[in-house]
């Protein structure tokens, strides 16, 4: 306010019309001091008066803060209402000064893709299992030259994903759903960018996928742009949603002869353990996460949570979570279970990794009498269907602080004049005749406890038959079929009684007779037989090379406890020899099983044409 006349003025009013931010406005000042109760404001217009005198040729400045409440072009207006000369008589001379402000909207770019780490594995392509991980890469520039205040991206997942909360980088917070809250105001000229995640929470659709993501931000005053419109924008990033496809294995395998000494004192400092090892590959071209690996244990063996380990055996490391106690329940040991449940959070495409899971034995004797425990893991996602799960056995043989019976097994060919004992395989073709060899081994017990109702077993394979079976209940001695005692006391209550043979689906069981056994010494019995390869297998196909190929053939013994044992052992049920052929769940104990394999060899013709 510069006074240009030739006398001072007094009580000079003065009012400015501000952006209308009247809480925003601060700190008038008049001439450098706060202005302090000489200034008024309120509904956004400053208002003052001068009461001291303004000499001629004086001035006075009058300054303040405001802060817009809208973007564009902003006016503002200042005026002189009044003032008086030094008489008191007030002079309106409509005095008025304007400035003009352009103050742009802040304008923000997002750009949103499927993460390079995603499109370097599988080209963007990502599996259909529950738990899967969909990055992606934000970047959201202020092009502008006005600071942007809260920006904040909203998703539209496609059906069948959800946002991952806590996958947000560089600050960025998920504060209701769908949604990422950039950690700040965006000023001019800057940029920012962070990666998150989506995950299959559900069953998308196999093929292509668009993901949205929405932009909005705020302007310093009321949210919207010079228009009257919120400000926003969008980008989407497309993917592809693929069926993943899996190997499991696990050993120790079926039939490979591990065995775990049954615990005399489980919670002593050492205890009988062991260890199954799965291995889980990713056989398919797509990033998998979720899968589960589902491992009951059989009855015996023990697991503790946490025991787990995971070796990556290609490619980048990944993590496994343990959620054993939320899938299997307490077991006889204390902080055992009765199973171990292993989320694998991420297979990239082909990548294996092999997962250990040790357990122990508990001590106990299964109820079921059966020494042979094969355990089926289970490969498993929330997505798939019952039957679509992967499955992978092993086996562990129990060997009982008891007294126990032991068969190995082995093949000649040649039938009756085969060399004996054998191999554990033969190749042989379509009619030729074999000799199976049974080394029956019967433990003497050190308090002469005796071992009772000896069973025998031969489980002869599809696709092949007996030959020169004898009579049944006598000790076979001719045409290939014998049963003698080659070592030791040799005391069985029975030599070898052939109880006969019967059909077991497409296979044919054979069964001999021991009997009793009581020494403190070992026994070893030998039992031989022959049979012939088939042409065709029970449902009509050839014998051939490659087809169901080799023909195995396992033996295995069965038995009764003494009494005397406890534990609910049978004691002697057959105290002569059985009246009908006894079946597995008859008697107490079942043995370890023995293989022997026939290799088939048949002629094999390639025709090729060519024109």
């Amino acid at each position: 306010l510069s006074h240009t006349g030739s006398k001072p003025m007094t009580q000079l009013q003065f009012r400015d019309q501000t952006f209308r931010c009247p809480a925003v406005c601060k700190r008038p000042k008049m001439n450098g001091a706060p202005c302090g109760a000489g200034c008024a404001l309120g509904a956004g217009i400053l208002t003052t008066t001068l009461a001291a005198p303004i000499p001629a040729g004086g001035s006075a400045t009058i300054t303040y803060t405001a802060a817009p409440t809208t973007t564009g072009r902003l006016y503002n207006l200042a005026t002189v209402p009044t003032y008086n000369d030094p008489f008191g008589t007030p002079y309106v001379d409509g005095l008025s000064a304007s400035v003009t402000h352009l103050l742009p909207d802040p304008q923000l770019t997002l750009s949103k893709e499927v993460a390079s780490s995603l499109r370097s594995l599988s080209g963007g392509v990502v599996a259909s299992t529950s738990g899967t991980a969909v990055p992606f890469t934000f970047t959201i520039r202020n092009t502008s030259t006005t600071t942007a205040y809260a920006p904040t991206v909203t998703e539209t997942p496609p059906t069948g994903f959800c946002i991952v909360a806590a996958s947000a980088t560089n600050g960025v917070t998920s504060p209701a759903a769908n949604t990422w809250q950039l950690p700040g105001n965006l000023a001019p000229g800057a940029v920012f960018t962070f990666d998150a995640n989506l995950v299959v929470c559900g069953d998308p659709t196999i093929g292509s996928q668009t993901n949205l993501a929405t932009l909005t931000w705020n302007d310093a005053a009321d949210g919207l742009s010079s228009n009257g419109t919120p400000y926003s924008t969008a980008d989407t990033a497309d993917f592809a949603v693929a069926a993943p496809t899996f190997k499991i294995t696990k050993s120790p395998a079926i039939d490979a002869g591990a065995t775990i000494q049954q615990d005399a004192d489980p919670l002593d400092a050492a205890p009988s353990d062991g260890e199954w090892v799965i291995v889980v590959e990713n056989t398919s071209d797509v990033s998998v996460g979720g899968v589960v690996v589902n491992d009951p244990m059989p009855a015996t063996f023990e697991y503790r949570t946490g025991d787990a380990t995971a070796t990556w055996l290609t490619g980048t490391p990944h993590t496994i979570s343990d959620t054993t106690n939320s899938a299997f329940p307490g077991g006889v040991l204390a902080g055992r279970r009765t199973g171990a449940r292993i989320v694998i959070n991420q297979l990239d495409p082909h990548q294996r990794v092999r997962i250990s899971i040790p357990f122990v034995q508990n001590g106990a004797v299964p109820a079921t009498g059966e020494t042979t425990m094969v355990n089926t893991a289970t490969l498993t996602n929330a997505n798939w269907q019952a039957g679509e799960e992967i499955t992978a056995q092993g086996e562990y043989t129990i060997l009982p602080n008891e007294t126990s019976v032991r068969v190995a097994k082995s093949v000649s060919t040649g039938g009756a004049g085969g060399s004996v004992p054998g191999v554990e395989t033969v190749q042989a073709t379509p009619s030729d005749q074999v000799k199976f060899t049974l080394d029956v081994t019967i433990e003497g017990d050190g308090l002469n406890v005796a071992t009772h109702d000896i069973v025998v077993r031969d489980l002869l394979p599809d696709g092949m038959s007996l030959t020169n079976v004898p009579a049944t209940g006598a000790v076979p001695s001719a045409s290939g079929w014998t049963a003698t005692c080659i070592s030791g006391p040799c005391v069985a209550q029975y030599n070898g009684v052939f109880l006969g043979s019967r059909g077991a689906g497409s296979r044919t069981e054979v069964l001999w007779y021991l009997g009793d056994y009581t020494n403190t010494a070992n026994s070893v019995y030998r039992i031989t037989f022959t049979a012939r390869v088939d042409a065709t297998f029970a449902n009509g196909m050839e014998v051939v090379d490659g087809f169901n190929d080799p023909l195995v053939n396992s033996a295995r013994a069965w038995w009764n406890r003494a009494a005397s044992r406890g534990g609910g052992a049978n004691g002697n049920v057959y105290p002569l020899i059985p009246a009908t052929m006894p079946i597995q769940s008859d008697l107490d104990m079942a043995g370890r099983r023995d293989n022997a394999a026939i290799d088939i060899t048949t002629p094999h013709v390639e025709l090729q044409k060519k024109v």
